[in-house]
């Protein structure tokens, strides 16, 4: 395997990591009943 390839792979795992992570997260913060508006804070800080 190529170490550009082993990159790339290590790059989309971490990625799917992050991804977990912020979606634990947003649960998390639903389950506190934090708002809608709050939510929405979330995702627009997170793009």
């Amino acid at each position: 395997m190529s170490q550009q390839t082993d990159i790339k792979q290590k790059w989309a795992a971490a990625s799917y990591a992050l991804q977990d992570a912020y979606t634990d997260f947003i649960l998390s913060r639903q389950a506190m009943l934090c708002s809608t508006k709050t939510i929405r804070f979330y995702h627009f800080t997170s793009s």
